[in-house]
């Protein structure tokens, strides 16, 4: 409708376009308006609220600049603005809800790759391994309440259809209030530990030892598939050969894995410091390797 109206200029759709855009601020008629929150919010449903109040308000930036009614310019710019200084931070709980923005953003959105699990668990790890900047999360409740959890996404989720319309409310804030771009963003993140190898001795006896190995995939710089993973297994032989035995004595054997592995022939590092090694063809789980020497 407000391509309509800008198109064509006939009175149907700028009356269609006041009519909702009223709705949405004053009211309209026998049909009232939306409800608000107590901080200011014009809050649509509990279901990404900010998304529906920031889309409207994108629409109410556009049509402001296309009619010269000052007295409805004044009124539905003032309601952008508003919707837009509340995800910004002017709200009840003085906080952002902007991934990355503000003061106390939101640090738990319900997405996936922000948190970088890796083992398919809301839970693990218990914090988000990325900042999702300038993503608009849902939202509070219809009381200006909130909690920044990952598992409540009517409140946290974050979609395309949130943030596509806000992006334009911003660039318009933008144009009527100036800014400084920061010339440190973003801040470098600290990379974690992505592959390594948890491992335990699982039992042994007079004649042999058997290792479990864990090798933990935990990539998400980015996350990925890793070909051909390996990890080296080391033992000291000096009592196999103080008691008469050779290398030729050994066995190495794979009792088990998740995924296919090769196992090398034994292997010389130093002295009496031999070696094997597991290689992973296929690196799209946790393995757990026993090994037995």
């Amino acid at each position: 409708m407000l391509l309509l109206a800008r198109l064509t200029g006939k009175p149907e759709y700028h009356e269609f376009m006041q009519m909702h855009l009223d709705w949405w601020t004053v009211g309209y008629g026998d049909d009232g308006k939306v409800d608000y929150t107590p901080g200011g919010l014009a809050w649509l449903d509990s279901w990404g609220c900010l998304r529906y109040a920031n889309n409207t308000a994108f629409i109410a930036f556009l049509y402001a600049d296309m009619i010269s009614d000052q007295t409805l310019k004044v009124r539905y710019r003032s309601f952008a603005e508003s919707q837009t200084d509340y995800a910004l931070g002017n709200n009840p709980r003085n906080a952002s809800y902007v991934c990355g923005y503000g003061t106390n953003p939101p640090r738990r959105p319900h997405h996936r790759t922000s948190h970088g699990s890796w083992c398919d668990q809301q839970t693990t790890p218990p914090y988000h391994r990325h900042i999702l900047y300038g993503a608009l999360v849902g939202g509070p409740d219809s009381n200006d309440g909130y909690q920044d959890s990952i598992s409540d996404f009517t409140m946290n989720e974050v979609a395309c259809d949130y943030n596509a319309a806000f992006v334009g409310c911003l660039a318009k804030m933008y144009s009527l209030k100036g800014g400084e771009h920061l010339a440190d963003f973003p801040e470098p993140e600290v990379r974690e530990d992505e592959f390594f190898v948890e491992a335990f001795i699982n039992s042994s006896g007079t004649d042999y030892t058997e290792i479990k190995a864990n090798v933990n995939n935990r990539s998400a710089w980015p996350a990925r598939l890793i070909k051909n993973l390996s990890f080296n297994y080391y033992f000291n032989l000096s009592e196999v050969f103080s008691a008469g035995y050779s290398t030729g004595d050994i066995t190495i054997q794979k009792n088990g894995s998740e995924i296919p592995t090769t196992v090398s022939a034994l292997k010389n590092y130093s002295g009496d410091i031999y070696y094997i090694t597991v290689t992973f063809t296929d690196g799209t789980r946790q393995t757990i390797i026993p090994t037995r020497a």
